[in-house]
């Protein structure tokens, strides 16, 4: 019985070294994460909106492709993958709108600018 409970700890011992070995020999390697969308730091106003209209637009044609396969999900009844693509059809939706809202905000003169402006109460 104490032979079996070592053997099998050791089995464990074993397999946890090398899947932990395999992964941080996975991890030496570095993926490459970008997605086309590197920052440039020094743009004018007009190439600032030249390249929003360039994402707004890759973004609307993602929002598209995620309608259709939403659309194909709800007409085969696939209650998961109907709640995952809703998910994301929503994501993009918040993403496109503020990168709408950003663009029209920044490009503005500064002239036409209006600072918030807080209601002030007077204490008589």
């Amino acid at each position: 019985m104490q032979r079996r409970r070592i053997l099998g700890f050791s089995a464990v011992a074993v397999f946890a070294f090398l899947v932990g070995g395999g992964m941080a020999a996975a991890q030496g390697q570095a993926p490459d994460a970008s997605v086309g969308m590197q920052k440039q730091v020094n743009l004018s106003p007009q190439e600032q909106l030249a390249q929003s209209d360039a994402f707004l637009t890759r973004m609307d044609g993602a929002r598209q492709s995620v309608r259709r396969q939403l659309e194909t999900a709800r007409a085969q009844r696939d209650v998961v993958k109907t709640l995952c693509l809703n998910d994301k059809m929503n994501q993009i939706d918040v993403a496109i709108r503020s990168l709408a809202s950003g663009a029209r905000r920044s490009t503005r003169p500064p002239s036409a600018r209006t600072p918030t402006s807080r209601a002030t109460s007077s204490r008589s």
